[in-house]
């Protein structure tokens, strides 16, 4: 086979992002390790409640006290040059701690920010220097550690400071998944954004193609780039080429002359795209999959223990300038420090306004016409971040379905490259957000706000599951845990609704078929309510029975009723 390979039923979520095998979201090559040839298949003054906030509910309120340690020198960060890091950008007031940031107040001094859009730097110069700090996609923390392992680098996540909130997505020219079958999407291979439409694909039972020396008119296919400016290049200008037709990997006689009409893409690209051609749409974003792609700080963990006050200070800061941005309308003060930060070489990256206006993500029209929805990320303070963490009772540990799930992903495709990968407790270190939080009075985590149980109107995804079940019960087999906790992990990385149908095959009574399927479809909402209550409340979910009614395969043979019997996640809105 070339790059179509089915992905595995036990990782639904495919984002696997390549810290070794990409340069973050500028995607210029580390050179760490060779990369393979392919893979097997208006600026508002205030905002009274953050547009991006979790569950669109204002921020818990605590007090944090600061114990400043002094100067400890000055530590640097190097970050993307992405908004989900903006509460630290306005926590130094800038580049360089200002006087009267929070970072001064909590932390004492210093930290220097740097824009770095190449994760190979950040893991050299960290290598370089212990006291130096990273911010990256945290669902690249798999590979990303990779890489800093191979240079003698042992560093853990600290905190969750923000997300990506719809700014990274993946366009097509439609929303149906039967469409997205033989387009061409310019993108960086193994980037955040090609994540989001491999994702949704398989979400969406659409085979991907990655081979770019073939065409798959069945599959999603791929025209790769060394950046997202030039995918975004490409998509503008319907770069065509000629490939050898294959289907599911096999090669035929056939030519075919095939030209880019997807992209996959994150802001400012979505607005270059939109304003220059237009005529696609959104199948899938991080304002869907919205707990996908945390900022996360990464430091040395020798040089933090050693400087843990210091730390939390820094963790402090930086909380409370994501409550500052979100209920006391920091926002442009938020973006004048960005714009420092990111615009040094001029241009829209150096307009406050343009950081401001993005930020919060807007509707706006594409130059065919079409409404559009660009950029937008979220900031989250320590409150969220411990829940995300699974901090709690009651709270699904998020970040580490993240990890494990890309882990798994990383090493199914590259097993060469990434024969293990760390455990996610190696090096995601909960205790900077612990005493930060020690002594804090502070409520229970929020719950979703959904008031009643809705149907599904807008379906996002739609993915079958073969869950075991004790033969005419609905009591479901020890076998079937790890795929449960798979959907949990899945379900657990957005606040979409859940709709769960049982379906079976026609044997026996179709009236007892048909009770059977919804109580198998009730035990799965009862099981992810029961793992983690507060991320899978019972209003969020619904669970239906079809019984034998919605077949998808023939049930006169033996494989067609197999298929027939499955579990349905949809997730939607």
């Amino acid at each position: 086979m070339f790059g179509m390979k089915p992905i595995p039923s036990a990782i639904v979520v495919v984002l696997a992002v390549g810290a070794v095998l990409f340069a973050g979201k500028s995607a210029l090559d580390s050179g760490l390790i060779p990369k393979p040839a392919f893979m097997k298949a208006k600026v508002p003054d205030k905002i009274a409640l953050f547009a991006g906030a979790v569950n669109d509910k204002p921020p818990q309120t605590y007090t944090l006290t600061a114990t400043p340690t002094g100067n400890v020198g000055t530590a640097r960060v190097l970050t993307l040059a992405w908004q989900a890091m903006g509460d630290l950008a306005l926590a130094n007031g800038g580049a360089d701690t200002t006087p009267d940031s929070l970072v001064k107040q909590y932390a004492g001094c210093c930290v220097h920010i740097e824009r770095q859009d190449d994760y190979g730097v950040m893991q050299t110069e960290m290598a370089k220097d212990p006291a130096v700090f990273s911010i990256i996609m945290g669902d690249a923390l798999s590979s990303f550690t990779q890489g800093t392992k191979k240079l003698n680098q042992d560093v853990a996540v600290v905190d969750i400071i923000g997300f990506s909130h719809g700014e990274d997505k993946c366009m097509l020219p439609s929303k149906n998944p039967t469409a997205a079958r033989g387009a061409l999407v310019a993108a960086v291979p193994r980037d955040g954004d090609w994540n989001v439409c491999v994702k949704w694909a398989s979400d969406n039972n659409v085979p991907i193609n990655t081979d770019n020396t073939v065409y798959d008119p069945d599959a999603l296919n791929f025209m790769d780039t060394d950046s997202f400016t030039i995918a975004d290049d490409k998509f503008i200008a319907g770069a065509c080429e000629d490939r050898t037709v294959a289907h599911n990997g096999i090669k035929t006689q056939e030519t075919k002359h095939i030209c880019v009409n997807g992209v996959a893409t994150w802001t400012p690209g979505d607005v270059t795209v939109a304003k220059k051609r237009g005529g696609v749409v959104t199948v899938a974003s991080t304002r869907d999959y919205n707990q996908q792609m945390p900022a996360v700080l990464i430091g040395n963990k020798k040089w933090m223990a050693d400087h843990k006050d210091f730390v939390v200070g820094l963790v402090k800061a930086i909380d409370r300038a994501a409550v500052e941005v979100r209920t006391n309308g920091k926002l442009k003060q938020m973006a004048v420090a960005e714009a420092e930060i990111f615009g040094k070489g001029g241009g829209d990256d150096a307009d406050p306004k343009y950081w401001a206006k993005y930020f919060v993500g807007v509707d706006d029209t594409d130059k065919q016409g079409t409404t559009i929805n660009l950029g937008g990320s979220r900031l989250v303070g320590l409150a969220e971040a411990r829940d995300y963490l699974g901090m709690n009772a009651g709270s699904l540990n998020i970040y580490k379905g993240v990890y494990e799930t890309f882990g798994k992903y990383y090493h199914e495709f590259y097993p060469t490259l990434v024969p293990n990968f760390p455990k996610y407790e190696d090096v995601v270190d909960t205790s900077y957000v612990s005493a930060a939080l020690e002594g804090v009075a502070m409520s229970a985590p929020a719950v979703s706000t959904f008031t009643q149980v809705k149907d599904i109107s807008n379906v996002v995804s739609k993915k079958a599951y073969a869950i075991e079940f004790a033969t005419g019960k609905a009591t479901i087999s020890a076998k079937s845990q790890a795929i449960l906790q798979d959907i949990a992990n899945q379900s657990g990385m957005t606040d979409l609704r859940i709709d769960i149908s049982g379906h079976t095959d026609n044997t026996g009574n179709s009236d007892a078929n048909l009770a059977l399927s919804q109580a198998r479809a009730e035990a799965v909402k009862q099981y992810l309510n029961q793992l983690a209550p507060n991320t899978f409340p019972l209003n969020r979910m619904q669970a239906h029975g079809y019984g034998d009614q919605k077949p998808v395969g023939d049930n006169s043979t033996a494989e067609g009723r197999q298929t027939n019997r499955r579990v349905e996640i949809v997730l939607g809105n």
